[in-house]
């Protein structure tokens, strides 16, 4: 109420208490401040493979990242500390950042932590566990992140995937953020309206003549905090010290509805952009160019509601159960009696509303369309559409219109 829904920032302290990435993977180098343990990070995840990113390079994209062992990675950490004491290191100049860490899907038997509840609702996360559950494969998507970066590292200006929500728990160091609302994001475009700088702090005043008019929201982070971030905030990030963080991007009832707007407005820019009339009706190749864009097309964000959708509905079905118990301890049917509180009736309404929209999408092309989005995804589409049906039952149940 105070913050998720009127998409404002907010910082939390004392989240980190008890996890176990927190005390295997930093350690107390002076009185109530803990730093990374690199050694032992490498001790236990050496030959995981993590994305490295040189932050002094022009650009921070997936082409210009380098994949390495983290044991590899925790050398360079060691060598650069070396050098910094005068110590023979190793000479290397490089300011290496280990990003987007999809550590919960490398090791899912190592509970490193809980989601704290403030974020727990999570259709972007849930959707890919079901996906792994289904056994449709690993390395499908995840957006859960494990960030490891020395002093000075820091990630460019930039808005989240989808429009998503996110939260950063900072389990060691200090992050320095610059925070920007939307109803000022536009003073960060250059001259033209077509680029953002890097760094708001250091922009080229001929070209980005008014973003010092952005008035950045400015959060220093300590360590055992997480940090909320509301959707469509351009935010960029700098550690102060050397950090270890855990990062999730999601989605929920209070946020969704940005995200169908901008895969809409994607679709629209692509479909703009090509010259051939039969490859602009062609749902599969439009949708393919969606989401390499916006990190998903129409069907995933169909499947990402519907999977929501049958979570709220067993939550139904489980209040149901505990509420139609008769003394004897027997179950029994009580219709219109089995309901879900407040909050999540209406994350089912906001879901179920949605998909239909989703699904109604692809039917407004009409006879125009060369080929449907969902050609070739024919189970798909009727496993959302199930979930359309079963989700807009479960709300006449529980009294909705």
């Amino acid at each position: 109420e105070r913050f998720m829904r009127p998409n404002k920032p907010v910082l939390l302290t004392g989240v980190s208490n008890g996890w176990r990435c927190r005390s295997e993977w930093t350690r107390e180098d002076q009185p109530g401040e803990r730093v990374p343990d690199i050694s032992r990070m490498a001790d236990l995840f050496g030959d995981a493979k993590v994305l490295v990113v040189d932050c002094d390079a022009p650009l921070d994209t997936d082409l210009s990242r380098q994949e390495m062992p983290f044991r590899e990675y925790a050398r360079y950490w060691h060598a650069r500390r070396d050098d910094s004491r005068g110590k023979d290191g190793g000479g290397d100049a490089r300011l290496l950042y280990c990003k987007d860490w999809t550590f919960a899907e490398d090791f899912p038997d190592y509970p490193a932590y809980e989601t704290p509840p403030h974020f727990a609702d999570d259709w972007l996360n849930e959707y890919w566990d079901e996906q792994r559950v289904k056994g449709v494969g690993r390395r499908l998507g995840s957006h859960r992140f494990v960030y490891v970066g020395g002093k000075g590292t820091d990630t460019p200006l930039h808005a989240d995937v989808l429009r998503s929500f996110s939260w950063s728990v900072n389990l060691a160091g200090r992050k320095r953020w610059l925070m920007v609302p939307p109803h000022r994001a536009h003073h960060l475009l250059d001259a033209k309206g077509e680029r953002r700088p890097k760094d708001i702090e250091r922009a080229d005043v001929d070209r980005f003549p008014n973003a010092a008019k952005s008035a950045p929201v400015v959060v220093e982070q300590p360590g055992d905090s997480a940090l909320f971030v509301p959707s469509l905030w351009y935010h960029q990030v700098r550690n102060e010290t050397d950090c270890v963080s855990v990062n999730h991007n999601w989605l929920n009832a209070a946020n969704a509805r940005l995200s169908w707007a901008m895969l809409r407005d994607e679709l629209e820019d692509v479909r703009a952009g090509l010259a051939d009339p039969d490859d602009a009706g062609d749902g599969v190749l439009c949708q393919s160019l969606v989401e390499r864009r916006a990190g998903a097309d129409f069907k995933t964000f169909a499947g990402i509601l519907a999977s929501a959708i049958r979570r709220y509905m067993r939550r139904a079905v489980g209040e149901w159960e505990n509420e139609s118990r008769t003394r004897s301890g027997k179950r029994r049917r009580l219709d219109g009696e089995n309901k879900l509180d407040d909050e999540n009736e209406r994350g089912l309404r906001v879901a179920v509303d949605l998909l239909e929209e989703v699904l109604d999408a692809d039917d407004e092309e009409g006879a125009s369309a060369v080929a449907s989005a969902w050609e070739g995804s024919e189970g798909a589409l009727e496993e959302a559409r199930d979930a359309l049906k079963k989700g807009r039952e479960t709300l006449e149940r529980l009294g909705g219109k």
